[in-house]
């Protein structure tokens, strides 16, 4: 096995919104250390905390943390690369309109010369069946 073979997690959850320096300079890191792909979580964060769901049932997921917006990220990340493979690990396909996903998609994908990766799932749901009740 090597390096190649991973993937490295790029994710920038926290209190503050990193630099976007930070975010360059840890894909450049990546790309010269020969990681076959960056990947970003595309999660939605809602920005104030009165418009978040409880924490508890199929809202529990939510982080209550800062992140810049995937659709933002993904470009920044081809931009401080030449070779690395990008993507999202798991979109969630409903987010946005299938249409504009795959014109998303397809027009980054020929912007970086083919480097972009597309996970895709169809959201989340209760394990076993069980909807979990939003009631505290």
């Amino acid at each position: 096995m090597q390096l190649t073979d991973f993937t490295q997690y790029a994710c920038t959850w926290g209190a503050e919104p990193p630099p976007v320096q930070e975010i360059v300079d840890f894909a450049r890191r990546a790309e010269d250390l020969g990681f076959h792909s960056l990947q970003i979580p595309p999660v939605p964060v809602l920005p104030y905390p009165e418009e978040r769901p409880p924490r508890n049932g199929i809202a529990g997921f939510i982080p209550d943390r800062y992140q810049y917006d995937a659709l933002v990220r993904l470009p920044m990340l081809a931009q401080a690369t030449s070779r690395i493979r990008i993507g999202f690990d798991v979109a969630v396909t409903p987010y946005l309109h299938p249409y504009v996903w795959a014109k998303y998609l397809a027009s980054l994908d020929a912007a970086t010369g083919g480097r972009v990766i597309a996970g895709f799932r169809l959201g989340y749901g209760p394990p076993h069946g069980r909807v979990p009740s939003l009631e505290s």
